[in-house]
């Protein structure tokens, strides 16, 4: 007569409920755990570390010409994307489009605190912290304090500069390509080389170390990614795209690079030598500058090729760091511009390549990058004033042991691929 009402049994119920208060506490305890194990694996040390880096950066470079970098720039760049502005239309920009992120995204917090310097350099601090965990969770203590030492040297340089994102973006390139995650490693090859082209030297150490059947796929990521940070605005003003790849094409000798010690050694055979300002930096003037200018993007080519069939020669795949950080010291040495903050990149590059040469060479290494580090910090400080008067022979001479002691680390990174190099070696299956 009547019917019977269907309603979830109350036991049915009492499970569900026993089942989310599980789930729930699960939750809960892993959350503790994560959080547990954050602050006992030395998170919160390595924070406090990276703010004691800004804030010894700022005292140490206060002096300088610059001490806040090209911040200045990235800001004025900001305020026009916040009025609506599009990059390479309706203003010049000379710096690939990889980098319009960070910089936008400066400038509503440097609003909130009254400085986008500093909002930038916070920023920045993120991302060293990310790699400096991950250096202290591999392989301790130690590395991260030899990394810390070399970041505090080039502190300018990497709290108020591009280069340092397109360093961390490529760490985490070649991590994950260790790891054997391919595709993540293409998507970060691709955001370092939009932030700063430079890393694009490193793309045929990748490809010497990856799977052959992984090639192709890596190729297509990378070029998808980079289609699409590059294309719309190509897209949308040729022109002003182009802009950004002829100022580049178009600068003269930097004073800071490596081709230009050459005039450096003729003034010590009494040849004039003079500096202007131009693109943003001090360019030397001296006899035949102009043939070195032209000649030392010829000569980069040609070493950038020869040490790929050497690295090939060598089958080196295993060495990938190793591999990147010789291409990159010879674009560093030999490019005709050669701003100190290249050097950001064999900075961070360097826990990584210790773990492929063995540990063993992990003090020659940092001795080495601190080394040129160290002259760079005295050039810096005490030279930073070239831009308003004639280069000093004083500041010539350390330029010239500078790129000595690069030639130097270049030689040794080559000679450490021969580690693996044994006809016992097994090599990765292609």
């Amino acid at each position: 007569m009547f019917e019977k009402k269907t309603s979830t049994p109350k036991v049915t119920r009492t499970v569900y409920l026993m089942r989310s208060k599980k789930l729930v506490m699960w939750t809960a305890k892993q959350a503790e755990f994560n959080l547990k194990n954050t602050l006992t694996s030395g998170g919160p040390a390595i924070a406090w570390l990276v703010l004691l880096l800004l804030l010894s950066s700022l005292i140490l470079f206060s002096s300088t010409l610059h001490p806040i970098g090209d911040t200045p720039i990235y800001e004025s760049y900001a305020v026009k994307m916040w009025q609506g502005l599009i990059p390479y239309r309706d203003f010049h920009i000379e710096y690939p489009p990889g980098v319009l992120p960070i910089i936008f995204l400066a400038q509503p917090v440097g609003l909130l605190i009254g400085s986008y310097a500093l909002s930038y350099a916070l920023i920045v601090g993120v991302f060293i912290y990310l790699v400096l965990f991950d250096v202290y969770k591999r392989w301790g203590k130690r590395q991260v304090l030899w990394l810390s030492c070399l970041l505090l040297i080039f502190g300018r340089f990497v709290f108020f500069q591009l280069d340092i994102f397109s360093a961390v973006a490529l760490y985490f390139a070649i991590k994950s390509v260790s790891d054997h995650r391919y595709g993540h490693s293409a998507v970060l090859f691709a955001i370092a080389t939009l932030i700063k082209g430079y890393p694009l030297v490193c793309l045929p150490a990748i490809i010497l170390s990856l799977p052959k059947n992984k090639i192709r796929k890596y190729f297509r990521t990378l070029a998808l990614v980079l289609a699409v940070g590059v294309l719309p605005f190509f897209v949308i003003s040729p022109g002003g795209f182009w802009y950004s790849i002829n100022y580049h094409a178009g600068r003269p000798l930097g004073i800071e690079s490596g081709p230009a010690i050459i005039g450096f050694i003729e003034r010590l055979f009494g040849q004039t030598i003079m500096s202007a300002s131009s693109h943003g930096s001090v360019a030397l003037i001296f006899p035949h500058s102009q043939l070195v200018n032209a000649m030392s993007s010829l000569v980069l080519l040609l070493s950038i090729a020869l040490i790929t069939i050497f690295l090939f020669t060598r089958k080196a795949q295993k060495q990938l760091a190793t591999n990147c950080l010789a291409l990159l010291m010879a674009y560093i040495i030999l490019f005709k511009v050669g701003s100190i903050q290249f050097l950001l990149l064999p900075v961070i590059l360097a826990p990584l390549v210790i773990d492929e040469i063995k540990q063993k060479s992990a003090k020659s290494l940092w001795l080495r990058l601190l080394l040129i580090g160290t002259v760079e910090f005295v050039i810096v400080a005490k030279f930073s004033t070239w831009q308003t008067i004639n280069p000093q022979l004083a500041g010539g001479l350390l330029m010239i042991l500078r790129t000595l002691l690069e030639l130097e680390l270049l030689i040794w990174t080559l000679r450490k691929t021969r580690l693996f190099t044994s006809k016992k070696s097994v090599l990765p299956i292609r």
